[in-house]
């Protein structure tokens, strides 16, 4: 036949557990069961071959990039689960009967590739994960080039098929061959699989099937390895290529990067100061906000986890490709409410989106209730399903957000864990009180229809009704469990504890974390046993919900409701102290917030809740917070920086490098924070996102901030892993920016500038950005200018005068307190607070008795030293 070999001496070794024939790109083999690699590693040949066919060639039992989130190996490396390009998982040795041998590397991007993080993903998404390479010929050619893997990209695999898509074309030495050894590489997890060999040759093979009347064409065999090709300085460039092409490194970084701005963009504009890395962090604020924005549907209000088709990276394990999937766009996930739909609720003016937000929630709250009346909540799956069941809710109890709010039997894949019905992912069921407040407050701070008015589309509750109800379910969860801490389910406690390795579990209970039993209803004695003896309590659901009744009861306050607001503060003291009892840890000199080690969360930055939610209620100056929990929040932090991802724990780029971003700020950590930072703008960045195909336009995805980042073991490459635009780890490092840029109004009757610029920034310029102010009783957003420019000079205007402003500048070396303003009516005070350069920062603070609306401070530097000082070139 024309265009094909006529071969009519190919053989099907019978390898150990080879059942069933099968063909591959035409060409013939007798395979093993789907998924299942042949045991046996020699296999005896006995004459001369002029083809060696293997099928196969991905890594058995670590098809993956690298180890889960939850296996935590930012913390606890595990490098025999790191799996890159240029990486060997074995060897297959051929043994020749004069004695020479021919090795055969298994090199991922030479002869052995990944199949599950590359032609079906995973189970649940069974779709290819090939872009870049998909839509740039380019790459696809430098993938081609490196690897001498056939691939079959006809055929629907299905999952449990990996070793029947690639297949190795070897031409052996002219000369006998006895036999073949496949040996893996202990220093990798799996070992190297082979599903079926075939061979041509004349005489026959020891265990050979004869295949008749075979025949294979001839672009089977187009790329085909030999020994010639073994040698190192032939194949190993073409692999670093293509290492260059899916990684990016520090010599991708662009030195001089174009401002990015969408069309429509309508949210305030920050300028970091800095050269590129300035430029790279103001493009990360604009297109992530953007990108928020769009998440947040003013009409639904709404706010979903990722945008539509955005990149999904392979999970977690990924390899660096990735699909336009968006796998995360239908949740809304109740945690992310603090994350991301606080972002557009402050900084982009839209009432309607307010009103909304807080609408779409409360309908969702009332789906755990204690009854099935349509008129009082959303409708209830079938009780045949038996994860839901009304009966078995307890009668007083307030309703409750889940961990998915439109999906609120989310989590419930891993069973229900305890006696009340639901996920209570209780960082979420805060997150969701927290937004609702800065909705609130963003609105006006209203206390008369928008907040007490019935809504027949709520089952007839008012704002504030659901604003209690919601409240009143942490008081209520804290007085059920007996416990002052919150027990709480999601990711924080792994869902009551997954099992990590031998010892863990207990028999007959899957859920270490929980006693057995703890899902059955029981008396109240009963009860508080359980709860005492389980251990789902965390800092940062504990230390949202404290901040939620913190807030609850400033709203409380606005209304006049002093039992209420009483009442909430109370049980948020509880908390304090029950956190500072039952979940500090270490001696009395040094003391630590514990973790969990089943934590989902990758390097345990959520223990660092008391500082990066703290600025909701307290504001963002660290020498107002309460100084035990800052105390202990700061060990922590000194504790997690020792760590093995120090200042870069990017596997999360929220739930690490986000949380640890605001941490440092909010501790005036200044060199971390200008490192952390830095390391922000650096792994955010995907080279192949700024050289889309022509059709195609990937550059908005270039600055978006992903759900994670695989470093390199020299820190010199990374790629992303997760979905990309997952909201969850795009709101802290967003936060973290809005911390640099420090405005404060916490208290709008004392509203607060205090900037943290890192030398590596050196100056900020804002345009636009809403600051809250008190006025008769509510708060009125008014949207601020400045820039400042460190040790040079502050500028300030406001379209309308600001009472009772106060800034903090900073920071020096050394302060000079003698110093005094130029210009009357402004308070001048230093205070010590935080490092740079390895020795104390000190900040000047500057207080107005007048309403401003135009202020220009003047200031030079000497030894680090404030040494002059201007006052405000106009005061209105």
């Amino acid at each position: 036949m024309d265009g094909e070999l006529q071969i009519g001496n190919l053989q099907a070794v019978a390898l150990e557990g080879a059942v069933e024939y099968i063909r591959v790109c035409d060409v013939p083999f007798l395979a093993t069961l789907p998924g299942s690699p042949t045991a046996q590693s020699v296999i005896p040949i006995g004459c001369q071959c002029e083809r060696l066919f293997f099928l196969g060639l991905i890594n058995c039992g670590w098809d993956c990039g690298q180890a889960h989130w939850s296996s935590h190996h930012a913390v606890y490396p595990s490098p025999e689960h790191d799996l890159a390009i240029g990486d060997e998982i074995g060897r297959i040795l051929l043994h020749y009967g004069d004695g020479s041998v021919d090795t055969v590397p298994l090199v991922l991007g030479f002869t052995a590739w990944w199949y599950h993080q590359w032609w079906v993903g995973r189970e649940k998404f069974p779709i290819p994960v090939t872009e870049p390479f998909a839509s740039r010929p380019d790459l696809m050619r430098t993938l081609r080039e490196a690897l001498y893997l056939h691939e079959d990209l006809d055929d629907a695999h299905r999952w449990d098929d990996p070793l029947r898509h690639f297949y190795l074309v070897y031409l052996p030495k002219y000369r006998p061959l006895d036999w073949l050894e496949l040996v893996d590489n202990p220093a990798r997890a799996g070992r190297p699989g082979i599903s079926a060999l075939t061979v041509q040759c004349t005489a026959r093979v020891s265990h050979g099937v004869p295949l008749v009347d075979a025949h294979v064409p001839a672009v089977a065999v187009a790329r085909s390895l030999s020994a010639d090709d073994l040698d190192r300085s032939r194949w190993w460039p073409g692999v670093e290529r293509l290492r260059r092409a899916l990684y990016t490194s520090i010599g991708d970084l662009p030195d001089d990067p174009q401002p990015y701005c969408p069309p429509g963009w309508r949210g305030p504009r920050v300028e970091f100061g800095g050269g590129a890395l300035g430029r790279m962090l103001s493009n990360i604020w604009t297109a992530n906000l953007d990108d928020i924005d769009r998440k947040c549907f003013p009409e639904t209000g709404e706010f979903r986890e990722s945008r539509k088709d955005s990149p999904w990276y392979g999970g977690y394990s990924g390899i660096g490709t990735w699909a336009p999937l968006g796998i995360y766009h239908p949740g809304v996930y109740a945690r992310s409410a603090e994350h991301i739909a606080t972002l557009p609720l402050r900084l982009i003016d839209d009432p309607t989106r307010r009103t909304r937000f807080v609408d779409y929630c409360d309908r969702w709250l009332y789906f755990f209730r204690a009854n099935t009346d349509p008129a009082k909540g959303p409708p209830n799956p079938p009780q045949d399903g038996g994860w839901w069941d009304p009966a078995r809710y307890p009668k007083d109890a307030p309703p409750h957000w889940t961990f998915v709010l439109n999906a609120p039997g989310g989590g419930g894949h891993h069973g229900p864990l305890n006696d009340i019905p639901g996920t209570e992912e209780m960082a979420g069921h805060g997150s969701v009180i927290i937004a609702r407040y800065v909705a609130w407050r963003h609105h006006g701070s209203p206390t008369e229809a928008w907040l007490t008015a019935p809504r027949t589309h709520v089952y007839d509750k008012s704002r504030w009704e659901s604003t209690v109800d919601a409240c009143e379910f942490i008081p209520w969860l804290i007085d059920y469990t007996g416990m002052d801490v919150i027990y709480s389910e999601g990711e924080e406690t792994g869902w009551g504890g997954r099992v990590l390795g031998a010892g863990w579990s207990e028999p007959g209970n899957p859920k270490p974390l929980l006693p057995p039993g703890m899902h059955d209803t029981r008396d109240e004695l009963q009860r508080r046993w359980f709860y005492a003896n389980c251990d789902a309590y965390e800092v940062y659901p504990s230390y949202m919900c404290l901040v939620a009744l913190q807030c609850g009861a400033k709203m409380a306050d606005a209304l006049g409701d002093v039992a209420r607001a009483e009442r909430w503060r109370a049980y948020a003291d509880r908390i304090r102290y029950g956190m500072l009892r039952k979940l500090a840890i270490g001696d009395f000199q040094h003391r630590e917030w514990r973790v969990s080690p089943f934590s989902v969360y990758p390097s345990f930055q959520d223990s660092l809740a008391p500082l990066f939610a703290a600025f909701y209620s307290e504001g963002l100056d660290p020498l107002l917070g309460d100084p035990q929990m800052v105390e202990v929040t700061r060990n922590t932090y000194y504790h997690q920086r020792s760590a093995p991802h120090g200042l870069a724990p990017v596997l999360g780029m929220g739930y690490g490098l986000g949380w640890m971003a605001k941490a440092a700020l909010m501790l005036d950590e200044m060199d971390d924070a200008g490192q952390l930072l830095s390391n922000l703008a650096t792994f955010t960045y995907d080279k192949n996102m700024a050289a889309s195909p022509a059709d195609q336009d990937w550059e908005q995805l270039l600055w978006l901030i992903p759900e994670g980042v695989r470093l390199g073991p020299d820190r010199m490459w990374w790629y992303r892993i997760g979905d990309l635009t997952n909201g969850a780890n795009q709101g802290p490092p967003m936060h973290a920016l809005e911390m640099i840029l420090g405005v404060d109004d916490a208290r709008p009757d004392q509203p607060r500038i205090l900037p943290r610029i890192p030398l590596q920034v050196g100056a900020v310029a804002v345009e636009g950005f809403p600051l809250l102010i008190a006025e008769g009783g509510r708060t009125r957003r008014v949207d601020v200018n400045y820039a400042y420019e460190r040790g040079q000079c502050f500028r300030f205007s406001s379209p309308r005068p600001v009472p009772n402003l106060q800034i903090r500048l900073g920071p020096w070396k050394l302060a000079t307190p003698d110093l005094k303003p130029t210009v009357p009516g402004i308070g001048m005070r230093w205070v010590a607070s935080g490092i740079e350069q390895g020795v104390p920062a000190y900040w000047v603070w500057l207080s107005f008795d007048r309403p401003v609306s135009r202020v220009v401070i003047r200031m030079a530097s000497d030894a680090g030293a404030l040494t002059a000082f201007i006052g405000p070139q106009e005061v209105m």
